[in-house]
């Protein structure tokens, strides 16, 4: 079996707590000392469109998708777009969107949110202008 990326990184995350789970629990305690600890500060957003702090994005994988996923070998997988079509040009992609996921309001997902999305990231994320540079509509 091979794990996807999301399984890695939860199975990765589960060893290393558990590694150090069993330091803490082995060692005896001390009174006394300083404790030094590394604690990740509060992300500014839950929506990594318009920023890109580490811990805006890992809060917002978990809250938000985009149309495809990758796996490992950077190999695109269905995620708010259940299929997708290239023009043999390159320069169209029509995507299937999945039915019935809805907004946090009970909207449904239409392509007009992904035309929003795509020209807010465009607008306003640090990578957006390059990465969506060629997207005319």
């Amino acid at each position: 079996m091979r794990p996807n990326r999301r399984q890695f990184l939860s199975l990765a995350g589960a060893l290393t707590t558990t590694a150090g789970a069993g330091r803490a629990i082995a060692a005896e305690p001390r009174r006394g000392g300083t404790l030094a600890l590394l604690l990740s500060a509060e992300p500014p957003t839950i929506s990594a469109v318009a920023h890109t702090a580490y811990n805006t994005v890992i809060v917002a994988a978990k809250v938000q998708e985009g149309l495809l996923t990758y796996d490992f070998n950077l190999t695109p997988k269905p995620q708010l777009a259940v299929s997708w079509d290239v023009a043999e040009d390159g320069l169209s992609y029509a995507f299937k969107l999945r039915p019935g996921v809805k907004w946090h309001d009970g909207k449904d997902f239409t392509s007009a949110d992904v035309a929003f999305s795509i020209n807010a990231l465009k607008s306003v994320h640090p990578r957006g202008r390059s990465t969506f540079a060629n997207v005319s509509e």
